[in-house]
């Protein structure tokens, strides 16, 4: 995926000793959450970011990939002020083609992958064929609403049994 919006990865595999390893484009720059706390943006500029967030996982989504773990720690803002998508680890493809490539990035049913607090309530089922890109839309509906409220759309929860429940 080649967009300035998204992290470069310039090669990905596995390792003698069987660890899936990425080698990506070095960032020097802050989370998005950290950010947002140390530059304290106005609405518009908190959108503005957002969008170009927003544009980068849409072009994702147009070449059949699905993050499945946007958060803020996931999101690194560089010295010019361009927000860029990382870790696309738990990511997977709409429709691959690829059998082995599929399999690797496959999501075993009943198995939950990504972070709570930003999962989409098809994510918590864990049902693999209920996750699409609707899910990364609903994590950047998120992660909006914290750019401009700092806060979570969500009461604190205090175990995963209730934040489940509670969606």
């Amino acid at each position: 995926l080649r967009h300035p919006g998204i992290v470069i990865v310039y090669e990905s595999g596995t390792s003698n000793d069987g660890e899936i390893y990425f080698a990506m484009e070095y960032v020097e720059g802050r989370t998005l959450d950290q950010w947002l706390l140390e530059n304290d943006p106005s609405p518009r500029e908190a959108v503005e970011k957002m969008l170009d967030v927003a544009e980068a996982i849409a072009f994702a989504h147009r070449r059949g990939v699905i993050h499945r773990d946007i958060k803020p720690g996931n999101i690194l803002v560089d010295v010019n002020g361009q927000p860029k998508v990382l870790d696309f680890g738990l990511a997977r493809l709409e429709d691959d083609q690829d059998a082995e490539r599929a399999q690797m990035l496959a999501t075993a049913a009943g198995e939950f992958l990504g972070t709570f607090a930003y999962a989409a309530p098809e994510q918590l089922t864990g049902d693999p064929g209920a996750v699409d890109t609707r899910a990364d839309v609903y994590a950047l509906g998120i992660l909006m609403f914290e750019a401009l409220t700092a806060s979570s759309p969500f009461p604190p929860v205090e175990s995963v049994a209730d934040l489940v429940k509670g969606r």
